[in-house]
């Protein structure tokens, strides 16, 4: 473009972050119920808010999966799909085991005396659980895992996903193994306070376990009639893709102020759209929007390359993992032909790398963690377009490695393997934070 700097302000009002926490807040605990119509102007009187502040309330919502919104026909509360449920807990599972290997060898006094007081509180009984579960405690745990861990891009996923199963564990805590996830829990608080981090993060994992298998076997809520109309692209969709398409080839650069009123000109559209775009791509890491500030690209710095990459890493290898159990010659023909893209020219290697990415997703047969990973990938290959370390020159080797691994059906080490692409050395960056 480039975008004029100004000193426009696109971060919303604290009123605005408020109402966008009660009507989240309203959906996780079922008070506005699936399939519920999302009528503005009666969410208005409801949250006495202004008309703004709901619709940019109701697009958090969307982004969040929990609401759905067709332009000119209807906007309603998303019904709680089993199966999308369960694919939300095996990416969280994985997420949050990354938050609790990169945390429990960093734990605090005071991080083991919360771990205690939640023992104690929450998991004392079968009934204090299920109380727990109902109220959504369960991040008082969790919260000390990823504080630890200090990756915002593990904790941006929960941001993400972790309003979803709140909702489940509200809705469905009845078919919920309370027994089992106490048991679980307090397996995953012993090994932490042990100092044991493999240890805490195999009982976390045998929650998770459990959680798909109760979501899998739940019973679907009633869709909203409107649940079966074709779903059209929403402006703002288109708005985001384009301002991100800009970020990506580097039409806008690290630390550019972004004006609403030069992106309405540029995209043709009105201010709305623009403004949940912005508000979109800050929840992707890509724009940066503090109060009384006006929003710019993100910057780089050493510490968000190398959450990024962890958090992406690990996404990776449990797409691997899920992608080689369900299909793993289709698997082993998108390393060949990546490959051999490669060697003819046809891609570099940040292209090489998102490629098997993307095609190996939907493999898996996760929807979530295909979303999931598009949603980081999109940051990583931002950091990957201005920092060349991230990508060096052994990269197709290692993938040749990973495509042997997954040849001999080894896929524990294919994992590693491909887990080493997105281990950096901060040292070797030459972003300046």
């Amino acid at each position: 473009m480039p975008i004029p700097g100004g000193t426009l302000d696109l971060s919303g009002t604290p009123q605005r972050a408020d109402v966008e926490r009660r009507l989240v807040d309203a959906v996780v605990a079922g008070d506005l119920a699936p399939g519920a119509r999302l009528v503005e102007a009666e969410l208005c009187r409801q949250f006495d808010a202004p008309l703004a502040a709901i619709r940019d309330a109701i697009a958090k919502l969307a982004l969040l999966g929990l609401a759905v919104v067709e332009p000119r026909r209807a906007t309603y509360v998303a019904p709680v799909d089993p199966e999308h449920v369960a694919q939300t807990a095996v990416v969280i599972g994985e997420i949050a085991t990354e938050a609790i290997l990169e945390a429990t060898p960093r734990l605090t006094d005071g991080d083991r005396e919360r771990l205690r007081a939640y023992r104690a509180d929450a998991l004392g009984s079968t009934d204090q659980l299920r109380r727990a579960l109902r109220e959504s405690r369960q991040r008082e745990l969790y919260d000390v895992f990823y504080a630890r861990a200090g990756n915002p891009d593990l904790d941006r996923v929960r941001t993400w996903l972790s309003p979803t199963m709140a909702r489940f564990g509200r809705l469905h805590t009845d078919r919920v193994d309370v027994e089992a996830t106490r048991r679980n829990q307090r397996a995953t608080i012993r090994a932490a306070l042990a100092g044991d981090g493999q240890a805490a993060a195999t009982a976390f994992r045998a929650t998770v376990l459990h959680l798909e298998h109760e979501a899998a076997t739940s019973p679907r809520t009633p869709d909203d009639p409107t649940d079966a109309l074709p779903r059209s692209p929403l402006i703002r969709d288109r708005a985001t893709d384009a301002i991100r398409d800009a970020l990506l080839d580097g039409t806008l650069v690290p630390g550019e102020p972004l004006r609403e009123s030069e992106l309405m000109r540029w995209l043709g559209i009105s201010r709305t759209p623009v403004r949940n775009a912005l508000r979109t791509l800050t929840a992707l890491g890509l724009v940066v929007q503090r109060y009384h500030q006006p929003a710019r690209v993100a910057t780089l710095d050493r510490a968000g390359v190398v959450a990024a990459l962890r958090a992406v890493g690990a996404l990776r290898r449990l797409s691997l993992r899920l992608a080689c159990a369900r299909d793993r010659e289709a698997v082993l023909a998108v390393f060949t032909e990546a490959i051999d893209a490669q060697g003819s020219g046809r891609h570099g290697l940040l292209g090489l790398v998102g490629r098997t990415g993307d095609e190996i997703a939907p493999i898996s047969g996760n929807a979530v963690l295909a979303e999931t990973l598009a949603r980081l990938s999109t940051r990583v290959r931002w950091y990957a377009m201005h920092e060349p370390a991230i990508l060096g020159p052994g990269t197709v080797a290692t993938l040749r490695e990973v495509r042997a691994a997954v040849a001999a059906d080894d896929i524990a080490a294919a994992e590693a393997v491909l887990d080493t692409l997105f281990t950096v050395d901060p040292d070797t960056l030459t972003v300046v934070g």
